[in-house]
């Protein structure tokens, strides 16, 4: 991807005129940080702090002069269209002419997120028939959100690419540039025949911290794993939903996108040594441990970071039962109860 700088960061193609922009502050969607359950034993659970940095299943129309996104891309404006039903966000572009170039258009968060999130899509690409050089793509990516200051132009992405020649793949790599050109380097590609139905059918997830770490889920599947790179993506990051075409009209849609703190649930002010349980609603365990120091660390699975279920302390004498408890990755919980605040402080 070649970006530019047009009002928001613009993807493969020619570069656009230059206009500096500035981020929106950082905001969240929409889940409340103090929640509280009661529990059979008058304890209280209260969440604390969420772990949910952003969520969206596109249930809202994005035509909105409120639109949490900013839509742009390289494509000319008379090249792109975005579509949206609720539950579905539409990305499309339409190379036409002779001089046929990579363009995209893409919808990118006006809010900043921390190192280390979690940045969970579902990708709806859908099967194209593909002639000499004619590629399709649709992808997420993590960029730098400084680059309307500095000019910038680094970041992360994750996509699912079709061409004419090849069997389609799931590419992951890293892209440094300034102002208007990037430089990619490819760091991981998979190929399968079937990919296309398994990725309409997964979550696809990335984690960075944009120095050393860079993580790649397909569903429960990891699928590159690093600590020692040198990727030079500074926090904090704004994420882009993209798709992108070479000589061909594409769409390219997306059904959800969820930005998660971490992959832990943290628990305070539990009995020592207490057991700690997580069942989904049909009574499946999600998780288990046992408390240490009053406090316990919660993994979640990490195709299933928003888990709503029952929650089970026992704490040697009884079962304190929390129903319909709603964790998410990243979430900070403390266990109360008003007789016996002395006793777990």
């Amino acid at each position: 991807m070649n970006r530019g700088i047009v009002v928001a960061v613009v993807g493969i193609g020619m570069a656009l005129p230059l206009l500096l922009w500035q981020p929106m502050p950082t905001q969240t969607r929409p889940y409340a940080s103090t929640e509280q359950w009661s529990s059979n034993h008058a304890y209280t659970l209260t969440r604390m702090q969420t772990g949910v940095l952003w969520h969206d299943g596109f249930l809202e129309n994005p035509h909105t002069l409120q639109s949490p996104y900013t839509f742009n891309g390289s494509a000319p404006p008379d090249q792109r269209t975005l579509s949206w039903k609720p539950g579905m966000l539409g990305l499309a572009v339409t190379p036409h002419g002779r001089n046929q170039h990579f363009i995209g258009f893409f919808a990118v968060t006006n809010a900043n997120f921390p190192s280390g999130a979690l940045v969970q899509v579902q990708m709806i690409p859908y099967p194209i028939a593909l002639h000499g050089t004619q590629t399709a793509e649709v992808l997420v990516a993590v960029q730098t959100a400084n680059t309307g200051q500095t000019g910038d132009l680094n970041y992360i992405y994750a996509s699912y690419v079709q061409e004419s020649t090849v069997v389609p793949r799931i590419a992951l790599g890293v892209a440094h540039g300034y102002i208007r050109d990037a430089v990619k380097r490819q760091l991981y590609a998979v190929q399968q025949p079937r990919l296309l139905q398994t990725i309409r059918h997964a979550t696809l997830t990335v984690q960075t911290t944009g120095s050393h770490v860079l993580r790649l889920w397909l569903g429960k599947k990891l699928l590159y794993d690093s600590t020692r790179l040198s990727l030079g993506i500074h926090s904090p990051f704004q994420v882009y939903l993209e798709v992108q075409a070479q000589g061909i009209p594409y769409t390219g849609f997306f059904h959800q996108l969820a930005i998660y703190r971490t992959q832990d649930v943290q628990l305070e002010g539990l009995p020592m040594g207490a057991d700690v349980t997580l069942f989904e609603g049909h009574g499946k365990i999600v998780t288990s441990t046992v408390a240490e120091g009053g406090g316990v660390s919660l993994q979640l699975p990490i195709n299933t970071l928003h888990v709503r279920g029952r929650l089970r302390i026992h704490d040697g004498s009884q079962n304190i039962i929390f129903n319909s408890v709603s964790l998410t990755g990243g979430d900070i919980f403390r266990l109360s109860h008003p007789l016996l605040a002395h006793a777990y402080p």
